[in-house]
């Protein structure tokens, strides 16, 4: 494809009649770090298998990270927002080798500078939290719910009314 330059000074790649500073028309490799600063909108699918840094909001359709190569996902913001007109998950999968037990998949909750803590997850042992740190009588890949504030209480609602409560004395 041809490589035009604007009089405006615009660079097209793969693309005549470019519509921003850069214009890449068709699939894009970028062999080292990308760094955005600014506000970035993916329409297709977002692949990051070696990372990218992202100062400004971003909005992203489909969001693949290659959790092999990367390890980490961190949003320095207040919240994960997921919407769709369709169905949506959040997909956790941890041990995909079945090799390492203690490798689990949980969802670790914090506030209060950490004073009141909690997760959701699986057990790697019996008597492990999803962390591998000793837990009394929870069994091998069981599902923990967990508040492990001093006087923690779990509940479960619905429809805007508590339906179960749980106290530390598992009452």
């Amino acid at each position: 494809g041809p490589i035009s330059i604007t009089r405006s000074g615009s660079l097209g790649v793969g693309i005549e009649s470019p519509e921003s500073t850069l214009h890449v028309a068709g699939r894009a490799i970028i062999d080292g770090d990308l760094i955005v600063s600014a506000n970035t909108t993916t329409e297709g699918y977002a692949t990051f298998s070696r990372g990218a840094v992202v100062t400004g909001s971003t909005t992203v359709q489909n969001l693949i990270v290659d959790t092999a190569v990367v390890g980490d996902l961190v949003v320095s913001g207040s919240q994960i927002k997921v919407t769709s007109t369709g169905p949506t998950s959040l997909f956790l999968e941890a041990d995909t080798d079945n090799a390492t037990e203690t490798d689990t998949a949980y969802i670790k909750l914090s506030q209060d500078g950490g004073a009141v803590p909690g997760f959701v997850g699986f057990t790697p042992a019996s008597g492990k939290d999803p962390e591998n740190n000793a837990y009394t009588d929870t069994l091998l890949n069981s599902l923990l719910i967990s508040n492990d504030y001093t006087s923690g209480l779990v509940q479960l609602g619905t429809n805007s009314a508590v339906g179960l409560t749980v106290d530390a004395s598992q009452n």
